[in-house]
């Protein structure tokens, strides 16, 4: 995980580079203090401006703040850009003295639990946990949802799940299409059908799910092929349409992929980019080598080397053991087809 560190004395400096050595490149060291830094030889940012506007930039860019200090230094300088516990980066502070981590915000479905355990195991510090599912060491939703990269499309129902578990009742989830785990954490118990507390389904709802909580899996691919200068209107219009029309959750979609010629090709770039989908690209003797039932065209394969895009590309994009979930739609020279796959879900 990304993070940037903030100190604020010379002995909190010292710390963050222990942990800056230990975890890597992805770790900055920033400083806030006047005085000899130059004497420990450390290379580290100075931070010019309000430790309120450093902290908004990492929060614009996602990234991780751990503060070495006061919690109420880091309560103050993040206060302003608080906003939302599924959205806000995750902060952890650090006593100077490297004795106690403590995770402060987005501890569950932004990572600070995870990042805070990291860093105690570097320096030997203990990890201070206040949220009352840790406290009790019961399993919490948030943090089921960011370890299978699952999409809560239902957040007001986390905190009633979390009820159910620390008033000793248990947790019912149902799990639609993937693979069911056999170890359970205590107080879950799984459902085959009917109502539940969370479902995990990369399909929009039927008339029977009732749920509090709903998680949808990032198990989908869009395999695209287009004429040359396609617009991302028209891109997305085939796109959003057949989604209706298979009942997928839009937040189910991983990512787009298409033949490596159409890389640079504006339309499906921009559609990507607006989406925050990946985008891959496959050679034609990539998709060649695709085994199963695509649906075979004369022209295409004259045209680009191989008999079909979007049904191949996606495929090859979500791997060993998918399933072609649509075939090639076809509109105003775009093509779009659907996989899904593999996946299961882990406790």
């Amino acid at each position: 995980m990304k993070a940037d560190i903030i100190c604020f004395t010379a002995r909190g400096l010292i710390l963050a580079h222990r942990i800056r050595k230990a975890m890597g490149e992805e770790v900055e060291v920033y400083y806030k203090f006047r005085g000899e830094k130059g004497e420990f030889e450390l290379p580290a940012n100075y931070v010019s401006e309000p430790v309120t506007e450093w902290a908004a930039e990492r929060f614009r860019n996602s990234t991780a703040l751990v503060f070495i200090g006061a919690c109420g230094i880091a309560v103050r300088s993040i206060a302003p850009s608080i906003n939302d516990k599924f959205a806000d980066a995750p902060v952890v502070v650090i006593d100077e003295a490297g004795r106690h981590v403590i995770p402060i915000l987005s501890a569950h479905y932004g990572g600070g639990v995870e990042l805070a355990a990291q860093i105690s195991s570097h320096i030997g510090a203990e990890t201070i946990l206040t949220t009352a599912t840790d406290v009790n060491e019961l399993f919490a939703a948030d943090i089921f949802a960011r370890k299978n990269n699952l999409h809560i499309s239902s957040k007001e129902g986390i905190k009633r799940v979390s009820a159910k578990l620390l008033g000793g009742e248990p947790v019912k989830v149902r799990i639609d299409g993937g693979k069911i785990p056999q170890n359970l954490p205590e107080g879950v118990r799984i459902l085959k059908k009917g109502e539940s507390d969370i479902f995990v389904s990369p399909f929009k709802d039927k008339p029977a799910d009732k749920y509090l909580v709903k998680l949808v899996p990032k198990a989908v691919y869009a395999g695209i092929g287009c004429v040359n200068d396609k617009s991302m209107a028209e891109i997305e219009e085939l796109f959003e349409d057949t989604l209706k029309e298979l009942n997928i959750e839009k937040a189910a979609i991983k990512g787009i992929a298409t033949i490596d010629i159409k890389e640079h090709e504006k339309g499906l770039r921009d559609f990507a980019r607006k989406g925050d989908y990946s985008f891959q690209t496959f050679s034609a003797d990539v998709l060649k080598k695709l085994k199963g039932s695509f649906t075979a065209s004369a022209f295409v394969a004259k045209t680009v080397g191989v008999d079909n895009v979007c049904e191949r590309s996606c495929m090859a994009a979500a791997g060993k053991g998918a399933s072609l979930i649509c075939k090639k739609r076809t509109r105003n020279g775009v093509t779009v087809a659907f996989a899904m796959s593999k996946w299961s879900i882990e406790f």
